[in-house]
């Protein structure tokens, strides 16, 4: 929902979703908020349009199958081990 500002720590370890969209309201997504195994089908990470994502924690994106993702401007920090396959 539009409402939430912070993703917690392993808020979707291990999710079966296929693509995720981070909603606009978003401004900090916690360490390993989405980290993902071998069996996890996320190949595409998006996010809302008007982004207040201003952090990014470690390892929160450990997601092997990603294929895409853009990270938006408003984004200060990006923590170690993301976006790596």
């Amino acid at each position: 929902p539009n409402s939430v500002e912070i993703i917690d720590e392993d808020a979707f370890n291990s999710t079966r979703l296929s693509n995720i969209t981070i909603p606009n309201s978003v401004k900090r997504i916690e360490d390993y908020a989405f980290n993902l195994n071998y069996r996890s089908n996320v190949t595409q990470i998006n996010f809302e349009e008007n982004s207040q994502l201003e952090y990014i924690g470690d390892s929160a994106f450990s997601v092997p199958k990603l294929t895409s993702v853009e990270i938006p401007n408003s984004v200060k920090h990006i923590g170690n081990s993301n976006f790596f396959n």
